[in-house]
């Protein structure tokens, strides 16, 4: 049998030892967390105020060692508290709905602390 890392969504966070010798899964915070791997500059602003929206703690974790995007094949992944993955990529798709189910909520719904941006809830008949 060999084993293969995967960041398959559903899947718990491979370990990764990084470039000073610790091991990435001790640098996650608490709450939901995007890694950035690789120098990626996406903008996490929107997903940081979707978050909160939801009343949902997020972090953001910026790696710059290459060895975590090697093994995990994604310059962005997004994390569960629990280190399962949410969601993985190389640019973040619409923050509202991703934290939405990431979170288990539904933005049609008024389940949130602030509000939703319009063309978000659009699609629920307000």
């Amino acid at each position: 049998m060999k084993y293969v890392p995967s960041t398959w969504p559903g899947s718990r966070l491979p370990h990764v030892w990084l470039d000073d010798g610790s091991a990435l899964h001790d640098r996650i915070g608490e709450g939901y967390t995007l890694l950035r791997l690789a120098g990626s500059q996406a903008d996490w602003a929107p997903l940081a105020r979707a978050f909160a929206a939801f009343g949902a703690p997020f972090n953001v974790l910026d790696i710059a060692d290459e060895t975590p995007r090697e093994v995990y094949g994604t310059d962005l992944l997004l994390l569960r508290p629990d280190l399962h993955v949410v969601w993985r990529g190389n640019s973040l798709p619409e923050a509202a709905k991703m934290a939405a189910v990431a979170t288990g909520h539904s933005i049609c719904r008024r389940n949130y602390r602030s509000p939703l941006p319009a063309a978000i809830t659009r699609s629920c008949g307000r």
